[in-house]
């Protein structure tokens, strides 16, 4: 859909010369699919469950979400979980919870197609050394969420409401 941000990813990874053999896949079944099926320097996967959504971050080597109205964004969680490095715009509500700008990933401006290609450079110019402690960041990043947090909250919660 339009407000995934997608025409400024394309415009992006385009524009980008030095790829080395990164590819670029998008995931979904929204509107912009067929357009998007066009352009062959990309592949383009119809959605899938979480389950195997799993399968398609082990062959990832970074996670973008590059929306221009996107509240929370779960996948965020999920990717860090996966430990990928994580690029998002500024407008994902999950961002600056889980993605440390030089730690695990890149926030950017939305809808500046320059700054995501930027962090796109960064990510794809990164040696494996260093792709490594992004990955390994994420995944400490994606520790501030879990279910025992959050059950421990909601006990908080309960209790303080008893009083």
């Amino acid at each position: 859909e339009e407000i995934k941000g997608l025409k400024n990813l394309v415009r992006a990874w385009l524009e980008i010369k030095r790829k080395k053999d990164w590819k670029l896949t998008v995931i979904g079944n929204g509107s912009l699919r067929d357009e998007l099926k066009k352009v062959k320097e990309i592949t383009v996967l119809d959605f899938i469950q979480p389950e195997l959504l799993v399968k398609e971050f082990d062959k990832a080597g970074c996670f973008i979400l590059p929306s221009i109205i996107e509240p929370w964004a779960l996948v965020i969680h999920e990717a860090a979980s996966a430990r990928l490095p994580i690029i998002a715009s500024d407008v994902c509500g999950a961002a600056p919870v889980f993605i440390t700008p030089n730690y695990n990933g890149y926030i950017f401006d939305s809808g500046d197609y320059k700054d995501l290609k930027q962090c796109m450079i960064n990510i794809i110019d990164s040696s494996d050394d260093e792709l490594m402690k992004l990955s390994n960041n994420s995944f400490l990043k994606s520790k501030l969420i879990t279910p025992s947090i959050v059950a421990a909250s909601l006990v908080s919660v309960l209790k303080m409401n008893k009083k």
